[in-house]
């Protein structure tokens, strides 16, 4: 989530422009009425509360309401939206208690309320932001483009070819040939067509037997603590996921001709197969794992970069390859 100062104030930018265009049509046709004197033009009123009882009571109501949102399980998108017209109301809240401001005109005093609040948007943007993307990260299910979008027909439909990461390594499935390649007797890594686009499944398992993620037709599932860490993007083409030693053991993007995996998929006996891309020869390859054969130097490069709380969907800068011989 990469948000500039940019994006947010051109739109504040047009807005001011387009107000101030109306203004000017407006004190075109009446120069009296829209003077820049008009702004300013004090009107004594008269307090029907003199102890501004009622301003009291709102005030209090209205940082109550503010702290329930606070302390609330309310997703946030709903603790900004309620925070920001709890401000709302406070403004009213000062407009009506304090005289001066209360005698002066509605437009300038909406006005000024308008510029509190874009100010306060402007302020409270890239907090709201980290936020939002904290609470994304907490998630431990989610869905990728297409989830459970199967088709109900038992047509046959072409799948497409899977590619050890994107060494260009490919692999077709063969006609009538369910599920796409089974590492072991219990662990699978199948491919369907659905309808928005290809739908995975598989278990992901650490070399101790504990589940550390499940994905079943492109709903996917993580387990603490076996699960450290994940990433994924919100377009749901692209998920990570590493295990409690913060080693990458799958990896999915979804691309428009090939569905690019990396992982390990490990047995409850403690036996272990890698598919990978070589970083020494950029190519696909398999490993063979086992308790004492790791292999440490062949890990799976992560494609994101991490912590997930601070960089959601962020891809990390990928080294150079070197050539196939």
């Amino acid at each position: 989530m990469h948000i500039g100062w940019a994006d947010i104030i051109c739109p504040f930018l047009l807005l001011a422009e387009a107000v101030c265009a109306q203004y000017a049509m407006a004190y075109t046709i009446h120069p009296e009425r829209h003077s820049l004197r008009s702004w300013f033009v004090y009107t004594h009123k008269e307090p029907k509360d003199p102890k501004k009882r009622k301003e009291f009571y709102s005030f209090l109501m209205d940082i109550l309401l503010a702290s329930a949102f606070g302390v609330s399980n309310l997703p946030v998108i709903w603790k900004l939206v309620g925070w920001f017209g709890c401000f709302c109301v406070l403004l009213l809240v000062i407009q009506s208690a304090v005289e001066r401001i209360h005698g002066l005109p509605a437009k300038t005093r909406l006005l000024g309320g308008s510029i509190l609040c874009a100010g306060l948007i402007c302020a409270a943007w890239f907090p709201a932001a980290a936020m939002l993307m904290e609470e994304k990260s907490k998630v431990l299910e989610g869905d990728l483009i297409g989830a459970d979008e199967v088709f109900e027909d038992r047509n046959r439909r072409q799948i497409p070819p899977v590619s050890f990461g994107d060494s260009g390594t490919t692999v077709f499935q063969p006609p009538n040939s369910r599920p796409f390649w089974q590492p072991y007797g219990d662990g699978i890594f199948d491919v369907e067509m659905g309808r928005r686009g290809p739908l995975v499944s598989t278990t992901i398992r650490d070399a101790e037997g504990k589940t550390v993620m499940t994905i079943f037709k492109n709903h996917w599932k993580v387990f603490l603590p076996f699960c450290a860490d994940k990433n994924f993007t919100d377009d749901g083409k692209a998920l990570e996921i590493l295990d409690s030693s913060l080693h990458v053991v799958f990896q999915l993007r979804f691309t428009d001709t090939v569905v690019q995996v990396q992982g390990e998929w490990w047995d409850n006996q403690g036996s272990g197969k890698r598919f990978f891309k070589s970083r020494t020869t950029g190519t696909g390859a398999i490993e063979y794992l086992g308790p004492t054969r790791k292999y440490n130097e062949d890990l799976i490069q992560p494609m994101f970069v991490y912590p997930i709380s601070t960089h959601l969907g962020e891809f990390a800068a990928q080294p150079k390859q070197p050539l196939a011989p």
